[in-house]
């Protein structure tokens, strides 16, 4: 009984050894002793304590372990990246709730993928463009007004630096 009302007000993982000494002190005793500890509930809430303190720690670990591997993308993402963001958010998503909220750099592998998601548009939009300008006549092109439109509302779509990737545009113009 003194020694569990010794145990401190705030536990912390400081006091674990303390803790497992007196749980293995109790474990030791006789079912008669066992009934003369009357704070005994004390000792178990210390326990609980330091287990979920343990558990804290511990995601605490692996959110800084997902936050360095997601300080290693390069600022300026690009296709080639690819492998290693979803490798990244992979190791992200096995993480626990408790451990994703401990992640400080989620942003920055958000921009990742959502950057990735971007190129693969941009890159689907440009072929898409160049077959449509490929696929205009090379005369009565009055009379394809809707396929011009088309061609032309893909080319829209594309980013300033897709736009000069399209060789054919001429053919638009």
């Amino acid at each position: 009984n003194k020694s569990i009302n010794s145990l401190p007000k705030d536990i912390t993982l400081n006091d674990e050894e303390t803790i497992n000494q007196l749980m293995n002190i109790f474990a030791s005793l006789t079912e008669e002793q066992k009934t003369k500890v009357t704070n005994y509930t004390v000792l178990l809430e210390a326990n609980t304590k330091i287990a979920s303190l343990k558990q804290q720690e511990a995601d605490k670990q692996e959110a800084i372990r997902i936050d360095n591997e997601i300080n290693t993308l390069p600022e300026k993402i690009t296709l080639d990246d690819e492998p290693e963001v979803l490798r990244i958010k992979a190791l992200y998503d096995a993480l626990t709730l408790n451990q994703k909220i401990k992640v400080t750099t989620y942003t920055k592998l958000r921009n990742a993928l959502e950057t990735i998601d971007h190129i693969k548009e941009q890159n689907d939009l440009l072929e898409r463009a160049i077959k449509a300008i490929d696929n205009l006549p090379e005369e009565n092109i009055i009379e394809s007004e809707s396929k011009v439109h088309h061609a032309n509302a893909l080319y829209r779509l594309l980013d300033d630096d897709y736009k000069k990737k399209v060789t054919n545009y001429e053919k638009l113009a």
